[in-house]
């Protein structure tokens, strides 16, 4: 019976040490994205532009010495992703193409705006993100915040 009782108590210490514990614990918070490039900028779409279903919209970049500059002597990748324009962006994201820096630059380029991407609030802004890789860190610059509306 002794036995029987130390074992309880001892199993309900650790069960109590285990709760405050889990309980004293710090909240796990997602680390804020890295500050955005300065390699570059996204130029278009512009602020407070408003795209409908069906519109194309265009996206352009440009860097500080044009053709000379490092970004465009490098050239890589960029990922375009249509998010909506917010801290922590989760929702909407949907990648619109992937383009050399370059291309960007030069002729930018045109994605239409798909039923799908809105959201149930209309009031909600959009931006593009560009993304890519500079000396092995994944970098990104975004664009201004903008529109999207149903017809």
């Amino acid at each position: 019976m002794k036995h029987n009782s130390i074992f309880t108590f001892l199993f309900a210490l650790v069960a109590l040490l285990s709760a405050c514990s889990v309980l004293a614990s710090p909240v796990a918070k997602r680390a804020p994205p890295p500050p955005p490039s300065t390699l570059f900028k996204v130029d278009r779409p512009s602020e407070g532009t408003t795209y409908s279903v069906g519109e194309q919209v265009y996206v352009h970049t440009e860097n500080e010495g044009g053709s000379k500059g490092e970004i465009y002597k490098k050239n890589p990748d960029v990922k375009l992703s249509l998010q909506t324009k917010l801290p922590m962006p989760d929702i909407n994201k949907v990648v619109v193409q992937v383009v050399k820096y370059q291309t960007l630059a030069n002729h930018g380029i045109y994605f239409t705006v798909k039923d799908e991407y809105l959201s149930k609030n209309p009031k909600l802004k959009y931006r593009v993100r560009a993304s890519f890789y500079d000396n092995g860190k994944q970098r990104y610059v975004d664009s201004a915040g903008f529109n999207l509306a149903r017809n």
